[in-house]
């Protein structure tokens, strides 16, 4: 079944039934750090900064019913004293036209009910820490109407962790109405017993959530229990079904912002209702953000700005295809992912409750490398704040960290740290900024300062320097995989994944070092890969493919009973350069032959099918789901190795196979959101094949991205400039693009003639190597 379609310039979804399979999202948020997370029936919450510690609404999760609560208005019939909502929830009354729009930035829907037709409007203006809530409603019928609006948001405990921890967090809240907003004060989450926290802890720093509108009110709640009722649920408010609110402060218990004003319309006639929900530091920010929000013709402008911001950020890489689909996702709704995964790493979503996790280190370093080509200040702003909060002086990281504080978490992965690298050397091919690499950052947990270019050095001693019995690189507590878990019943388990990636960074930075003069630096790191890839091929072949690992015997080989083989350890294979030749095809030949499937790619087969303690959490997963599935993230891998060993239509295929807009007609079985990529996806092993999870915020985005730009399209920058070589599908005749690059802007036409070879500006060039060009524009003619 169809829930929707792209509308007609892609710029949009269009949602045409409320009851989706799962809530399907859109992230609303500016670079102040205000971010909302809405559904297509209004549900969803916000947070400033910081989701954990600076959570401003409340949202449950995995509960009954699902996404609630979120933002609501109430409409009320002050003759019949019927309500409905015009987002569908949380009344739910079937409404008779509803239309959701969900846009970069934005969500808009439209909806109506026995003759009162309303569209809302959710979004966060670009210059102000603040969401707008902007109802408009007509009436169609040809009597007078006479409303109730009611805006409603539950405020959390600001620190969601607390927020459970009702026996202490009930009694530190206060709400209360002043100068016609509702005033949440921010409650600094406590240090409790820890006396070295305690020293610097301010009870009364500055801050509070609040709500207003630009209509007169009548009157208000400031206790969710007072407005929705102790043994009643956001479906049927006690406040709503009464004549009016009660005007309740809150000193102790679950606060909320509830506000009722009235409105009579004649026929035809239309007005509207502006809330402001946001965070400010004083009352006199609070009060400048809701006056000038007041004025219906700054909500309009506030609107057309957000859409004129992500108009100007996709227009750095637009592409036109004979797929009209893939067009529109890899020309706006990819990057658009994209950025929002860049921005919240894996720390809030639908899926994730943004209580523990922080932002992963090795997550926000691949999501930075599909935003370099738009937003390259951001990147570099990035890798500084990871190296500095998180790497330590022997090169190991941290593999988590908090914006917030600027603190790292959890440590001991063997793989975290080098994908530092990676992050930086797409950035400096994107930019040629090797003025990052002398920056002088600070260790973790030191008072050591170094260039940036000696912390990737000491990223990359950290794992020569981490090897175990077959000379590979330790494991750890785990490489990218983090549920495969060797060290369960092996003391120095080994990773080829991590061998692979070493080979792969070790060539990077010695790109890197080549770049900087230091010559001597980069023999060494080529000869550090060579030896490392030498390695591999002689111990890690397993026949037709390679294995994945060592613990108390070989993992991923064809004496296992379950895992025989891995996709990871075979892309990677290929992607490092360590696989050439004909172990290149064989070992992504076997990846077809054993892991494809119409689905996607498995990341291991066979399935785990009981707990196995060699392999550890991994084989505790259900089979076909999550690692024991098709892991959409590892696909992208497979597309590029494919295009590397120059096996377009392979590449092609995979990228289709998880592209999720082609399965918006069974958008029941795939579940999440059509319009974005999911983490993970059930295989054919599963109860439910075909069914996605952990969508949003995940590297499938980012490197699907890059594998498509710039493997499949070809369109690649490196050290030396930029770099295309096109491995599109034979069906295509050709595409085009725009390219930003170095401040030039490169019109890219590709047409399929038999005849290969490049123009530029109209001169033949050799090879596939674009040197940088000078000026504002030049003309790129590739046949192929």
């Amino acid at each position: 079944m169809k829930y929707g379609n792209f509308s007609k310039d892609s710029k949009e979804y269009i949602i045409t039934d409320p009851r989706t399979p799962t809530p399907w999202m859109n992230y609303i948020s500016n670079s102040l750090g205000y971010c909302g997370i809405v559904s297509q029936s209004g549900g969803g919450f916000s947070f400033i900064k910081d989701p954990r510690d600076r959570r401003i609404t409340k949202y449950r999760y995995n509960s009954i019913p699902y996404d609630r609560p979120g933002r609501y208005i109430y409409i009320k019939n002050e003759e019949t004293k019927e309500y409905w909502s015009p987002a569908w929830q949380p009344v739910m009354k079937d409404l008779d036209l509803y239309e959701c729009r969900h846009g970069q930035g934005y969500t808009v829907i439209r909806s109506g009910y026995k003759k009162i037709k309303h569209t809302v409007s959710y979004f966060v203006p670009v210059n102000h820490t603040c969401e707008l809530w902007h109802l408009e409603v007509h009436n169609t019928g040809t009597n007078v109407m006479n409303l109730s609006l009611y805006s409603y948001c539950e405020f959390t405990h600001w620190s969601e962790p607390e927020s459970r921890n009702i026996q202490w967090a009930l009694h530190l809240t206060r709400c209360f109405l002043q100068d016609n907003r509702i005033i949440y004060p921010l409650i600094e989450p406590h240090p409790a017993f820890s006396m070295e926290e305690n020293r610097n802890y301010d009870p009364l720093r500055a801050g509070m959530a609040f709500m207003g509108t630009n209509r007169e009110i009548a009157d208000f709640e400031c206790s969710r229990d007072a407005f929705i009722g102790m043994y009643q649920s956001e479906t049927n408010p006690r406040g709503v079904e009464q004549d009016s609110l009660s005007n309740s402060i809150l000193e102790g218990g679950v606060p909320c912002a509830a506000l009722r004003s009235t409105l009579s319309l004649k026929p035809d006639e239309k007005k509207e209702l502006i809330v402001v929900l946001g965070f400010a530091l004083t009352m006199e920010e609070a009060a400048s953000i809701n006056l000038y929000y007041s004025r219906p013709e700054n909500v309009t402008a506030g609107l057309e700005e957000v859409k004129e911001s992500w108009k100007k950020y996709c227009s750095r890489f637009p592409v036109s295809c004979s797929d009209d689909d893939i067009s529109s996702v890899i020309s706006t709704w990819n990057p658009y992912q994209c950025k929002t995964a860049f921005d919240w790493s894996r720390y809030i979503s639908f899926y994730e409750n943004g209580e523990g996790r922080g932002m992963g280190v090795r997550d926000s370093c691949q999501d930075a490398l599909s935003i370099c080509a738009y937003k390259p200040e951001a990147v570099r702003e990035r890798i500084i704040d990871i190296i500095s909060a998180c790497q330590f002086e022997n090169g190991s990281c941290y593999h988590q960290y908090f914006p917030l504080y600027k603190k790292g978490n959890l440590k001991g992965f063997s793989d975290d740290h080098l994908w530092l690298i990676v992050m930086v050397y797409f950035y400096i091919a994107e930019t040629r900024d090797y003025s990052l690499l002398n920056a002088i950052v600070p260790f973790a947990g030191s008072r050591k300062k170094s260039s940036l270019y000696e912390h990737l050095l000491a990223a990359v001693h950290y794992t020569r320097e981490q090897k175990g019995p077959h000379g590979l690189p330790l494991i750890l507590v785990a490489d990218w995989n983090d549920t495969l878990h060797l060290w369960m019943t092996a003391e120095q388990p080994e990773s080829v994944f991590v061998a692979e990636l070493f080979v792969y960074t070790c060539n990077l930075l010695g790109a890197l070092a080549e770049g900087m003069g230091k010559k001597t630096d980069a023999a060494a790191l080529g000869e550090s890969a060579r030896d490392m890839a030498d390695r591999i091929n002689e111990i890690c072949w397993d026949g037709h493919w390679y294995v994945r690992g060592f613990g108390n015997k070989a993992i991923g080989t064809k004496e296992n009973r379950c895992g025989k083989i891995f996709l990871i350890s075979q892309v990677w294979a290929v992607i490092s350069g360590v696989a050439r030749g004909e172990r290149a095809v064989e070992c992504m030949n076997s990846v077809r032959e054993h892991l494809y499937t119409p689905l996607g790619i498995k990341l291991l087969s066979p399935a785990f099918d009981g707990y196995d303690n060699d392999h550890g959490l991994i084989s505790r997963y259900v089979k076909g789901r999550k690692e024991n599935g098709i892991f959409a993230h590892a696909q992208s891998w497979a597309i590029v190795a494919e295009c590397l060993l120059g096996r377009n239509s392979l590449a092609f295929d995979y990228y289709s196979s998880i592209l999720p807009i082609k399965r918006n007609h069974e958008a029941d079985v795939l579940r999440t959101e059509p319009y974005v990529y999911c983490q993970t996806i059930s295989s054919d092993d599963s109860l439910y094949p075909g069914q996605g999870a952990n969508s949003w915020l995940t590297g499938t985005a980012s490197w699907m991205y890059i594998a498509f730009t710039q493997y499949i399209l070809g369109i690649r920058p490196t050290l030396d400039g930029l770099v295309i070589q096109p491995r599109i599908p034979g069906e295509w005749a050709g595409f085009k693009a725009e390219r930003m690059y170095l401040g030039c802007r490169y019109q890219i036409n590709c047409t399929r003639t038999g005849r290969p070879g490049i123009r530029v500006n109209g001169s033949a060039i050799k090879g596939a190597l674009l040197s940088p060009q000078q000026g504002k524009e030049c003309q790129v003619d590739v046949e192929i």
